[in-house]
């Protein structure tokens, strides 16, 4: 089983690299840390680099019993990203961060339950959250988190898209679903601390 590892512009270790052999280089993590239980019982993962620059996997070995349930967790720590967004006929700038959820369409089945918390340090966001679905312009074709189709922002605005509307929990964002297979669409995408 694999966790994906996906940098991303300042934080994608290959950005600088040559791209000939750099498939024979050794894999660098995005994440300033990275933890990974099954059934409760931490388990030791591996990093292993992916075919395309900026992605890698921690990878595991995961036995699933017939006609039972495996419970999965993975908790990470990473830098949050950064850069210009579009507030309708203006621009600011912001932080943002992702989380791919696509990944987990290739398993048999459906996802039984997934939960994935997003908790912001404090400081980063002084006001309460208050979570804004990810409107973009009429005129924009693909969505990058970075072209929103909001007049303006106060201090506790996230800007989110993902699989379901999160719930707030203090300074977390919790998006829960049941039985489904994620697409692309379902990645999540925060943009916040509009500047």
């Amino acid at each position: 089983m694999g966790f994906p590892d996906v940098g991303k512009g300042a934080f994608d270790p290959d950005e600088e690299k040559e791209r000939a052999g750099l498939e024979k280089t050794p894999p660098s993590t995005t994440f300033n840390s990275f933890k990974s239980w099954v059934d409760g019982k931490e388990v030791k993962t591996s990093l292993i680099r992916s075919n395309l620059p900026g992605h890698y996997w921690h990878t595991k070995t995961v036995s699933f019993p017939a006609n039972s349930t495996v419970k999965i967790k993975d908790v990470y720590v990473q830098d949050v990203s950064g850069g210009i967004v579009s507030l309708k006929s203006s621009y600011s700038s912001a932080s943002q961060v992702a989380y791919v959820l696509h990944t987990g369409s290739s398993w048999k089945g459906t996802i039984g339950s997934s939960v994935v918390n997003v908790t912001f340090k404090t400081g980063d966001i002084d006001a309460p959250l208050r979570p804004v679905f990810n409107v973009l312009s009429a005129s924009k074709s693909h969505d990058d988190g970075r072209n929103l189709n909001l007049k303006s922002v106060d201090s506790g605005t996230v800007v989110w898209k993902g699989p379901a509307t999160p719930q707030v929990r203090g300074r977390t964002l919790i998006f829960e679903r049941k039985n489904w297979r994620p697409a692309k669409s379902d990645d999540i995408e925060i943009t916040y601390a509009f500047r």
